[in-house]
């Protein structure tokens, strides 16, 4: 079993943004599948630090997600290409994993990433 956190963004009806962090858990056989469900398409790893990997749906910018502030706030402590600083963001449902192991498997987000995440992105 392998598990991570996700920060979600919606849009409601009224135009605002609604944000919600949460648990992310599978079996490491079904990871592929169920990220692919939970961010809604085909998965992308962004570049980031060693310690953690950031998976966005990959067609979410042709699509227009809308933009998860939430995520890119977190993001930033680990961009260590400054993608953000070159006008990058992210949209749409983000997933938080650990690092790729030697085997190129997905591992489970670091034990002290939750509170990173709420540390990091309190309004």
């Amino acid at each position: 079993m392998i598990t991570g956190y996700y920060i979600s963004v919606e849009v409601d009806e009224e135009g605002e943004k609604l944000f919600e962090v949460g648990n992310f858990e599978c079996p490491d056989k079904d990871f592929l599948r169920t990220a692919q469900g939970l961010v809604g398409g085909p998965i992308e790893a962004i570049p980031t630090a060693d310690s953690i990997t950031i998976f966005v749906n990959e067609d979410g910018k042709n699509v227009n997600l809308p933009r998860n502030e939430m995520a890119d706030v977190f993001w930033q402590s680990f961009d260590k290409y400054g993608c953000l600083a070159n006008g990058d963001y992210l949209v749409g449902t983000v997933l938080i994993m650990g690092p790729s192991s030697r085997a190129c498997r997905t591992t489970s987000a670091p034990p002290n990433t939750v509170d990173l995440i709420q540390a990091l992105c309190q309004p």
